[in-house]
């Protein structure tokens, strides 16, 4: 879906008769017609972007319903919430879909790296072809003897 797109169905979501979000709340008196239109553009747009890209129509959805259980959850008071207020409703509901398993990257460590440039052949530094790199990367089992003796010279 395009932002636009998602902007619309956030709007609607929050404002469409008989079951938008907000119509369950009080307007804040000092907002006109105008200014509560502004207001609801200014909270869609911060809710979509609080929504992963990633997600489908139905996913996308899906998480619209779980925002307004979260919010319905936080609100102490009848009025509308605050900006800040749904952003935090809206991630906590992202939180519980599978975008929020994001698997988290494990850098490599600078033997990890040594060992498959030796894996694949390719140059590297001899202190991880003989010494306590080459004896490092034995006991961690990441690389075997016959690959660093790949790395052998002959002695001039």
């Amino acid at each position: 879906m395009d932002y636009e797109t998602r902007k619309r169905l956030i709007f609607n979501y929050l404002t469409a008769p008989p079951d938008g979000v907000l119509l369950r709340y009080k307007r804040p008196p000092h907002l006109s017609d105008d200014s509560a239109r502004a207001e609801i553009n200014d909270l869609a747009e911060d809710l979509n972007e609080a929504i992963p890209n990633a997600a489908n129509k139905d996913q996308f959805l899906a998480i619209l319903e779980r925002f307004r259980k979260a919010l319905r959850l936080m609100e102490t008071n009848r009025n509308w919430p605050t900006i800040p207020q749904a952003i935090k409703a809206m991630k906590e509901a992202v939180k519980g879909t599978s975008f929020s398993k994001v698997a988290a990257i494990k850098p490599l460590s600078r033997a990890e790296i040594e060992a498959r440039r030796i894996r694949n052949g390719e140059p590297t530094a001899e202190h991880w072809t003989r010494g306590y790199g080459a004896a490092e990367l034995l006991a961690r089992g990441l690389v075997t003897q016959e690959q660093l003796d790949a790395y052998k010279r002959p002695d001039l």
